[in-house]
């Protein structure tokens, strides 16, 4: 009989043992799984604050243009960038760089008339 006790006593202690670690493996797994949790809602939060932050940003710019834009001068100078406006006392002069146009023709005339027939056939 003491020997069905003793046998019946360990697999009482194997079932409490074994309880305790399923248990303390749901406590453990729950706390990771809140930390994991937490540690994205700071990444987002975060990543939030930064994007207010740009808006922000881009709203004060923006409302500097517009008290730019509000201002005589300021208006004046976008009629004059975008819409090419001027005054009627002015004339305006539009300057185009040649440079790359003049040196492309003369390397053109300087070539002999084979080099520029052999030019038109790309292979």
């Amino acid at each position: 009989m003491g020997y069905l006790k003793r046998h019946g006593g360990e697999k009482r202690l194997s079932w409490a043992v074994a309880t305790s670690g399923v248990l303390a493996l749901i406590m453990l797994t729950h706390a990771v799984r809140s930390y994991i949790i937490e540690r994205r809602e700071l990444r987002n939060r975060e990543a939030s604050l930064e994007e207010i932050q740009k808006k922000e940003a881009l709203r004060a710019d923006l409302k500097e243009k517009l008290d730019k834009l509000q201002s005589g001068e300021g208006l004046e100078i976008e009629a004059r960038s975008r819409l090419n406006l001027q005054r009627p006392d002015e004339h305006v002069l539009i300057v185009l760089d040649d440079k790359d146009k003049t040196a492309s023709t003369t390397q053109k005339a300087d070539a002999s008339f084979w080099e520029r027939l052999k030019g038109l056939f790309p292979w």
